[in-house]
């Protein structure tokens, strides 16, 4: 019997079935399992778009500017100190960083790059080492790149941003965009491995003017460093591209044939030739968004610099990486009438299909004149504009920020490069960018084209739906296909693997199309979506889900067949505190089985684990029965041990949630039990008894689950990155945290005098057996909610 409780959980059955690889944060499965997403998620941590920190710098060096300002030149750190939610990291690197943002500004509001290991290999703030905090140059709003990195990180992986005021040596340097650097952390929260080799695209050393191609193309590096086919000898990249960092040998190849293949590739055959070497349909939302947001800095504009390219070792392609974002949102580029041809045709305006008539821009003149890549980029071109350039919301959401930021720029920012009127005259402006480029855009014609839908997709294994396949069986998937233009074909794209390439396949059908997957090996993912083409001129494509390819149906072909089975897991404690201990004394894991039958049942030969690609983990001990009716033990304590009639299995259970398999002695499913995040002494049972869902409730160990008051949805409150239980209470109550940050907690009793107050980033229990009955605010950060005592 299978319970899906919540998306952490099949997010854990993930991590065994990989042997331990962790997903990357920014994927993330549907809680049904059925659908596997990359962006598009909340930041945390760090870069909590919610918060605005303090970053407290320190240096002891009286002559400490100049010396920042003697090492621009050669990008040489200088040692301070840095304080962060109390917190001080000593001996941190710290320079000026930045072009333009630092030869305009006159005066000190200078950006800074801060190197958390510059003495310490180890020390990091909050899991990064490299902070760049920017100064909003030509940006009186101080949201721009803030803005454009949250709205872009939806479809491509863009660094997260946040804001924070700067303190140094106790003065107020005022307002930050806080970056996400582009380093090895940040690939490894967007793909499977961290170990992408890294270039930064960059302006060919030498050339000053207008070298290359017509316009000011050489001036930037268009035409040399736009991934240009430069030939077959690595030595002509070097000086175009700076190699940040790479894991295997010759990793220079790998740019040379994708530069190579773009460029030389013939238009029948584009997908298939190119495919292997480019992440295409990464590149498309990529140009979509630097398009669609008047990306200044950017590969549509600039051509060869303020871009980065990365090769993705999981999947053996390159993908183009948006970089610096704090030109983007540019109203004078909005379209406030018709035009598109970009600096090199002219005119001001971007359209959907800006720079491609160049094909000094290889990607845009490559990708955006061949048809299909045309009609695939135009959909998710729309799905852009529907999701994040609705000029209502894009208001609401510029308000919000607006009021956020509005006292660090009025009352305390003295370093400020613009006026406080400045500021409140570009936040207007912003708002007009998104309700001009929102009519722009849908103005034009092949923007303004209606595709068909699909809906109704779903997966079936010998005719069950989203029955997960055994390693012998296909897969049949289906959808409904509707639109007044009619259909002209229906494709599915399906592939193995969490990223990768796609195998395309026709549906057959009218109305309800179907297609069949072939049969894949035990432990197999596999990931696809639909392609739906109208019957009109263009050839309209629609997809399903909308944000493919990097959002996917999904599912993973089964380890062993389930059956109905008599011995059930009953109840599972993964977090025993103070509950019950084991014969020497020790507050283990531990699982209880029940036998719902009236007859013993021998377990000899039968496993337990909780890994599905690791059947097999741990075995019953010989001559192991369970009585009819009755319960059995196991400590999931990792000792593997048969002791004073105790059974200990050699794996632990994961606090955080995860799944047990019983296994039958032919390898087969019995039962899978599967549970979230586990509190503290509470346990996760069955009711009714034996044959139940499984709820939250005190521990009844060895004896029948019914009778106790469950810990419900009623008493758990759920809150941004915390949870409190229970709630209401009459002795205490738990605060549970989803991250790692240190918060601050603070308790008012109901006449409003503060009673409580502490600081942690662990669970914290708060006795209130002395406190009277009433309502109580709990303040966590910035967070408020009632408790409510009895």
């Amino acid at each position: 019997m299978r319970y899906l409780l919540i998306q952490h959980i099949f997010f854990l059955m993930i991590f065994g079935t990989l042997n331990a690889q962790k997903l990357p944060k920014e994927m993330y499965f549907s809680e049904d399992g059925n659908q596997l997403t990359r962006g598009n998620r909340e930041t945390t941590g760090l870069y909590n778009i919610s918060n605005i920190d303090t970053i407290w710098l320190e240096f002891d060096q009286s002559n400490y500017w100049t010396q920042l300002q003697n090492n621009y030149e050669s990008k040489t750190e200088i040692l301070a100190r840095l304080k962060y939610r109390g917190e001080l990291y000593d001996s941190v690197g710290v320079r000026f960083k930045g072009s333009t943002s630092y030869n305009s500004v006159q005066g000190q509001k200078k950006s800074f790059s801060i190197k958390m290991d510059w003495m310490k290999d180890n020390q990091d703030l909050r899991g990064y080492k490299d902070i760049n905090l920017n100064n909003c140059y030509e940006d009186p709003s101080s949201m721009r790149e803030v803005l454009y990195t949250y709205l872009s990180r939806k479809h491509i992986p863009s660094s997260k941003a946040n804001f924070v005021n700067l303190m140094i040596n106790g003065e107020n340097w005022g307002l930050y965009a806080n970056i996400q650097q582009l380093d090895k952390a940040h690939a490894g929260e967007w793909f499977l491995s961290d170990e992408a080799t890294r270039w930064r695209a960059e302006s060919p050393s030498g050339e000053g003017g207008f070298g290359v191609g017509p316009g000011f193309g050489g001036f930037f590096g268009a035409g040399s460093s736009s991934l240009n086919d430069l030939g077959e000898d690595t030595l002509d990249y070097l000086e175009h591209y700076v190699m940040k960092k790479a894991y295997k040998e010759n990793p220079w190849d790998d740019l040379v044939k994708v530069c190579i293949a773009l460029n030389n590739a013939p238009s029948a055959n584009l997908i298939d030739s190119l495919s292997p070497y480019l992440d295409i349909d990464g590149a498309l939302w990529m140009l979509a968004t630097e398009i669609i947001f008047t990306d200044d800095d950017s590969y549509v504009n600039k051509g060869g610099t303020d871009y980065w390219v990365y090769f993705d070792v999981a999947t053996g392609r390159i993908v183009p990486m948006e970089y610096d974002g704090n030109t983007a949102l540019e109203p004078n580029y909005a379209g406030a009438s018709s035009g598109g041809g970009g600096p090199f045709g002219g005119s001001t305006e971007w359209g959907p299909f800006y720079n491609s008539q160049h094909d000094i821009f290889s990607l845009t003149h490559v990708l955006f004149n061949h048809a299909e890549l045309r009609q695939r980029y135009l959909t998710h071109f729309r799905t852009i504009i529907s999701q994040s350039v609705v000029a209502d919301e894009a208001a609401t959401l510029i308000d919000l920020w607006a009021n956020k930021i509005a006292p660090y720029i009025s009352a305390s920012d003295a370093k400020r490069n613009y006026t406080y009127q400045q500021f409140q005259a570009e936040v207007n402006d912003l708002k007009g960018f998104f309700a001009t480029r929102e009519n722009f855009l849908k103005s034009n014609s092949e923007v303004n084209v209606q595709g068909l839908t699909i809906s109704n997709v779903s997966f079936s294994t010998n005719g069950i739906l989203n029955e997960r396949p055994l390693e012998i069986q296909r897969v049949q998937v289906s959808a409904l296909v509707e639109g007044t233009s009619g259909v002209a074909n229906v494709y599915l794209y399906y592939g193995t693997g969490l990223m990768g390439s796609f195998e395309k396949v026709q549906m057959n059908g009218s109305g309800t199309f179907m297609a069949t997957i072939p049969a894949f090996p035990k432990g197999t993912f596999v990931r696809y979506y639909i392609e739906a083409i109208a019957n009109n001129n263009a050839k309209t494509a629609t997809y399903s889900p909308e944000g493919a390819e990097h959002d996917v149906y999904i599912y993973q072909v089964r380890y062993a067949d389930e059956i109905e089975s008599d011995v059930v897991i009953n109840e599972i404690m993964a977090s025993n505190d103070t509950t019950v201990t084991d014969e020497d004394g020790f507050y283990g894991d531990w699982i209880e089985l029940y036998n719902n039958s009236s007859s013993e049942i021998d377990l000899t030969d039968y496993t337990l684990t909780d890994k599905e690609a690791t059947l097999a983990e741990w075995h019953f001990p010989e001559n192991t029965v369970i009585a009819g009716n009755s319960y059995l033990i196991v400590w999931a304590d990792g000792t593997d041990t048969l002791k004073d009639g105790n059974i200990h299995a050699n794996f632990k259970l994961s606090s955080k949630g995860e799944i047990v398999y019983l296994v039958t002695p032919e390898g087969n499913i019995a039962d899978s039990y599967e549970f979230g995040e586990n509190k503290s002494d509470i346990a996760f049972a069955r009711v009714p008894n034996g044959t139940g869902t499984p709820v939250w409730q005190g521990a009844t160990f060895g004896t029948h689950n019914e009778g106790l008051v469950t810990i419900s949805s009623s008493l758990v409150t759920e809150v941004d990155r915390f949870l409190v239980y229970p709630n209401p209470t009459n002795s205490a109550f738990n605060i549970q945290f989803q991250d790692e940050e240190n918060h601050r907690i603070q308790v008012v009793n109901p006449s409003g005098t503060l009673i409580y107050t502490n600081e942690g980033n662990i669970q914290q229990r708060i006795d209130v057996s002395n406190w009277s009955a009433g309502l109580y605010l709990l303040r966590v950060d910035e967070q408020i909610l009632k408790i409510s005592v009895y």
